[in-house]
């Protein structure tokens, strides 16, 4: 299904096809309320509540990231689905669109 995308704004969403009005009210609220990431003393840890994109859906999640790099996402909401996005990957190190093949695979 590809990789997690951080969602900032409408062209972040990589859609075979134009959103509808519907899609675009949606997401346009959700990127309203995201935040900036913020440090916790507490925790010892990066806090981002942001949207995000997987696998033709769209998601309001929250991330804590340690100070080694460790990102887990600790909380997530489907918010849009269905959406015919692109899908990345990597094939022997090269970036490509695997769209058809993993919509293949999901289909099987």
């Amino acid at each position: 299904m590809g990789p997690f995308t951080v969602v900032l704004r409408e062209e972040d969403v990589l859609c075979d096809r134009p959103l509808t009005h519907q899609e675009q009210f949606h997401l346009s609220s959700l990127l309203f309320q995201h935040d900036e990431p913020s440090w916790s003393d507490e925790g010892k840890r990066w806090n981002w509540s942001v949207t995000v994109s997987y696998g033709g859906e769209i998601f309001s999640a929250r991330f804590e990231v340690e100070p080694k790099g460790i990102v887990m996402m600790r909380e997530d909401r489907r918010w849009l689905g269905n959406l015919p996005t692109r899908i990345w990957g990597f094939w022997g190190g090269v970036r490509s669109d695997r769209t058809l093949e993993c919509r293949a695979e999901n289909a099987a």
